[in-house]
């Protein structure tokens, strides 16, 4: 459990700096959308090329926006989970130490405990997976966006 916890945790910080990233891009768009629109008024027979231009980056702008928000909300998730799973096995490691230390284990709420914390592993593990698919998915997002407004700056300093 101890690992699924270390994971958990850097995905968590992993997906917290995607999610600024995403941000900052959003916004950097965001401006240049803003000078498109300026090379729209000044374009006249080619303002319907910078429109489909300008189109093209909101859009993007706005899935990279969507994505950051899926991420955003699927992190207290991860770290509930990792929470649930850090009270789960306490019990476990309590009795860990004692049979170490030459106690007997009592079975009584061992197999109960023992349960209650594989069932919090599967949780952590389901709410890792989900962030780890919104990250890539975002990551992907991002990428296309990037792309869009590395095009849109070249066209306008042309």
């Amino acid at each position: 459990a101890e690992p699924a916890l270390e994971k958990a945790a850097e995905l968590a910080q992993k997906a917290k700096w995607a999610a600024t990233d995403a941000t900052a891009l959003a916004e950097k768009s965001k401006a240049a959308s803003g000078k498109v629109t300026t090379a729209i008024a000044d374009a006249k027979e080619q303002a319907r090329v910078w429109e489909a231009l300008q189109a093209d980056l909101d859009a993007q702008a706005a899935g990279v926006t969507e994505a950051e928000g899926e991420v955003t909300k699927a992190i207290p998730e991860l770290d509930a989970a990792a929470t649930e799973l850090k009270a789960k096995i306490a019990p476990l490691q309590k009795a860990s130490a004692a049979a170490a230390g030459g106690q007997a284990m009592t079975s009584e709420t061992f197999s109960t405990d023992v349960t209650a914390a594989e069932e919090a592993q599967d949780k952590v593990d389901a709410a890792f997976l989900k962030v780890r698919s919104e990250v890539e998915a975002l990551t992907k997002r991002m990428d296309g966006l990037m792309e869009k407004l590395a095009e849109v700056e070249k066209k306008l300093v042309a």
